[in-house]
């Protein structure tokens, strides 16, 4: 009997406390697999399903199975934009298509004659009769006029592309420039001794200025009337010519 009562009170002594099965599961890990109250006994490195007498060693038991996927995260911020790459190569020159069909011929045009045509027509007609021949075309470069030889080297021209400066000139007129019809740049008359601006009876316009002055053998009244007929695109000065009644 006395061997008995002391079983029973070691038996009372090693099953100390009475717990849940959460908390047995927090200590053995034995909570997921047996349902009722466990109590810890010894060192608490077991415990003790009270009910069934069943023992379970201190450790993690089996993974459980997997849960439910969680709802999916926000979007995350938009990123920076990259960098503009370099531009290309340009590309090669394409092949020139075939020349598209003549087109129909146009209506004969209309010639509208006036008087100063008329007159124009006329001035050529009277160069022709006169045997006057103008095979040169266009001077190109500014000319001058010193002497007989510089005029005659102009002689035949129709236009000059340039300047033409005809300074102490002692020739009376200008004969051998009947050809020439007009000149781009500017026309300087300058301290000659001209009588009349014969030759030039064929200039139309002057691009730039024109200036005659200081010729005293020279009516001032030829040249104004010189400076009339002629279209200037710069500045016209006429002015101390000669005196002529």
């Amino acid at each position: 009997m006395k061997r008995l009562a002391l079983m029973t009170v070691m038996l009372a002594a090693t099953l100390v406390t009475t717990i849940s099965p959460a908390q047995c599961d927090e200590i053995c890990g034995c909570a997921g697999y047996f349902s009722g109250r466990f109590r810890i006994v010894d060192d608490v490195s077991e415990c003790r399903w009270w009910e069934k007498e069943v023992t379970i060693k201190s450790g993690v038991g089996p993974q459980g199975p997997q849960g439910e996927t969680g709802p999916q995260g926000p979007a995350g911020p938009e990123g920076e934009q990259g960098i503009q790459g370099e531009q290309g190569p340009i590309g090669a020159q394409g092949v020139q298509g075939p020349t598209g069909p003549q087109g129909p011929q146009g209506e004969p045009g209309v010639c509208e004659i006036t008087h100063e045509t008329i007159d124009e027509i006329l001035a050529r007609l009277d160069i022709l009769e006169g045997g006057v021949n103008c095979p040169n075309g266009e001077y190109v470069g500014n000319a001058i006029i010193l002497t007989q030889a510089h005029l005659d080297n102009l002689s035949g021209y129709s236009s000059i592309r340039g300047n033409l400066y005809i300074d102490s000139y002692r020739g009376e007129t200008l004969e051998g420039l009947e050809c020439l019809e007009s000149i781009s740049g500017n026309l300087e008359i300058l301290d000659t001794s001209l009588k009349s601006l014969e030759g030039l009876d064929n200039l139309k316009s002057v691009g730039g200025y024109l200036i005659i002055m200081g010729n005293y053998r020279l009516c001032e009244s030829d040249a104004d009337d010189f400076g009339e007929q002629i279209q200037v695109g710069g500045q016209k000065r006429v002015i101390a010519n000669g005196y002529c009644e």
